[in-house]
């Protein structure tokens, strides 16, 4: 219970309170359970577009019955949300949950709330998790996951960047691979925004350098100070360097029998 006491000298209220329990005014206060999380330290993720950001529940007492977990996304056409995860009695979890950025950049909230009885009846953590969907880019060599080629024999593959919405600053893309010692590219892709262009005809293109045989991954960084685009970024593009195809011979003369 939390206890009210008036002490003011000037009020007519003054000294409500105490004379006793009988002229104490008393506000009963439930103290619920609550949740734990993997944001629980800033309650905000960062979900590039087309991914999924994975929200991990813990409840930080054990459920004395069993209910269910409800997710809701404060705007569905930006991220969905695992819509309701079952929870046992005494399970504490940890629950996972699903957000996924659908391709409509902006803000949104995920809150969550029980259902059902016991000690965790009534709980809800309203805004609990504040999503920032970033804009994306489009990489036509790069459609479905399958890795871009980069083949010995020409040496290099000039790999189209698009943005897929329209900069509100000037715009630099920064380019790294994971091994420059096997694919090497250019470092860096500008985009002015008065001059954007929507979908593959608005591309840039970045040098992909042939170096050696394997594997690497490239990633994109976005910098544009004061624009929407700062900070989107875009990892795990996979590229594969081959190998050389050597020729014995480049020339052949074919007799008719």
């Amino acid at each position: 219970a939390v206890r009210l006491r008036v002490n003011d000298s000037l009020s007519n209220y003054d000294g409500i309170g105490q004379g006793g329990d009988e002229a104490v005014s008393a506000i009963m206060v439930s103290v619920l359970p609550g949740f734990l999380s993997n944001v629980q330290d800033t309650h905000r993720a960062v979900i590039q577009m087309g991914a999924e950001f994975v929200l991990e529940l813990t409840l930080d007492h054990p459920p004395t019955e069993a209910g269910n977990l409800t997710l809701v996304s404060s705007d569905p056409s930006r991220a969905s949300v695992t819509p309701m995860i079952a929870v046992a009695a005494g399970s504490v979890g940890p629950y996972l949950a699903s957000v996924v950025h659908l391709g409509n950049p902006g803000r949104a909230e995920v809150s969550v709330v029980f259902q059902g009885g016991g000690n965790y009846m009534g709980v809800r953590a309203d805004s609990y998790l504040r999503l920032e969907l970033l804009p994306g880019f489009v990489i036509p060599q790069a459609v479905g996951g399958a890795p871009v080629l980069l083949q010995h024999q020409k040496q290099y593959l000039d790999l189209s960047i698009a943005l897929n919405n329209r900069p509100t600053a000037d715009t630099t893309l920064r380019i790294t691979s994971s091994d420059a010692d096997v694919a090497a590219v250019s470092s860096s892709v500008f985009f002015p925004a008065a001059s954007w262009v929507q979908g593959e005809a608005g591309g840039r293109t970045a040098r992909l350098q042939w170096v050696s045989v394997g594997d690497v991954s490239l990633s994109i960084v976005a910098e544009s100070s004061g624009g929407n685009y700062n900070g989107a970024f875009l990892t795990g593009i996979a590229v594969k360097s081959l190998p050389m195809l050597n020729v014995s011979r480049s020339a052949a003369t074919v007799q008719k029998w």
